[in-house]
């Protein structure tokens, strides 16, 4: 996805990465990307962890415990986009 990420940098698109708070690219190998860290809930996985967790259990978990942290933070982004534009005056 890094790589998609970096063609389409290269084409003037401007990416931004929404992550889990737990898992985080190296910023400064993207240093022209802007990441969005999201409250994952791995911190409080401990108490619900079977005794042999299936394969596809952590990504249940991701998606049940970040719904509202992505929603949040996409619609933060979405109301960035609704700002005007920052207007610079030199006197």
């Amino acid at each position: 996805m890094l790589q998609l990420a970096s063609i389409l940098h290269t084409q003037s698109f401007k990416i931004i990465i929404i992550h889990p708070e737990s898992y985080f690219p190296n910023h400064s190998d993207h240093p022209h990307f802007t990441f969005k860290p999201i409250v994952d809930g791995f911190s409080e996985i401990g108490k619900h962890i079977p005794e042999k967790p299936d394969p596809s259990f952590f990504i249940t978990y991701l998606n049940e415990h970040c719904a509202d942290s992505f929603t949040d933070c996409l619609a933060g982004l979405l109301a960035e986009l609704d700002a005007p534009p920052c207007v610079q005056v030199e006197f």
